[in-house]
């Protein structure tokens, strides 16, 4: 299930704040529980309007995301030393007008899609 199943923003619905759909409860109370100590269980009593299957899978969503972002992150030494010399083969030999083509495109690609390349 994909996060617009259990999530919905709306201008007219407490401001535009995330909130389970079909409901008024911001997805941040859920995420407040928890830290605070509450169960799952404490958190859907609470609030009734929240089926189980709304907070399980936007924790498994959650939790999928949080995983995803640190393997984008995560580079041990060898990466990067093997990464640094990839680069340096692919710009070994090359002019300095060719360099900097390839770091304006690089740029501009970068600009262009902004956070989605995570």
């Amino acid at each position: 299930m994909k996060c617009d199943h259990i999530i919905t923003c709306n201008k007219k619905i407490l401001g535009g704040t995330p909130v389970f759909k079909g409901t008024r409860v911001p997805i941040k109370s859920l995420v407040d529980h928890l830290k605070a100590g509450d169960s799952l269980e404490d958190f859907l009593d609470g609030f009734p309007s929240v089926s189980r299957e709304q907070a399980q899978v936007f924790l498994d969503l959650a939790q999928e995301s949080l995983l995803k972002e640190i393997e984008y992150v995560h580079f041990d030494k060898k990466d990067l030393k093997d990464l640094l010399e990839l680069a340096g083969q692919v710009y070994d030999g090359l002019t300095d007008d060719e360099i900097d083509e390839i770091e304006k495109v690089a740029t501009e690609r970068r600009d262009f899609f902004g956070e989605s390349l995570k």
